[in-house]
């Protein structure tokens, strides 16, 4: 188990509280006013699983009331993600359910030749005010601003040390 509480389904979610590397998305940091979320998809056990990404990140979100920003992480994106399309379906629909009306970002860093393909396919369904807070760090400079390496460094080790 992954700490001293008993497993609630209102709030947790089931694959992730057993196994916190099931799905990617996290809360990397919070302060007064916004929190950051983090998604490595090939960080994921369950990559592949739509359904329970969709869940898990209604769970995550679907109480807050600050903005936030999504910082998504192409890392080793590759053929094996492209495999699964619902995923990205699925993605887009939990923000057009209205979870994406305090968004304010969705940064992208070390994007690759598959994560470019997957947007491609997804954009036309992504809606446009949703569209227009994509931005890809090609020069890394957010990543350095919110020094997302000490950040995923502390997640990854509570992640993996549960």
């Amino acid at each position: 188990m992954k700490n001293n509480r008993d497993f609630n389904v209102y709030t947790d979610c089931d694959r992730c509280f057993y196994d916190p590397q099931s799905h990617s998305f996290h809360k990397l940091h919070e302060n007064n006013t916004e929190i950051y979320y983090y998604t490595c998809p090939s960080k994921a056990r369950h990559y592949y699983d739509a359904d329970g990404i969709y869940k898990h990140m209604f769970l995550e979100m679907k109480d807050i009331q600050k903005k936030w920003i999504w910082i998504i992480d192409g890392d080793d994106y590759g053929i094996k993600h492209l495999r699964y399309p619902s995923v990205g379906t699925k993605i887009v629909e939990l923000l057009d359910s209205g979870l994406s009306d305090n968004l304010v970002q969705i940064i992208i860093i070390n994007e690759t030749t598959c994560l470019n393909l997957a947007l491609k396919y997804l954009w036309k369904s992504i809606p446009t005010n949703i569209r227009k807070l994509i931005l890809f760090d090609r020069t890394k400079s957010f990543a350095e601003l919110l020094k997302i390496d000490e950040k995923l460094s502390l997640l990854e080790y509570n992640i993996t040390h549960y």
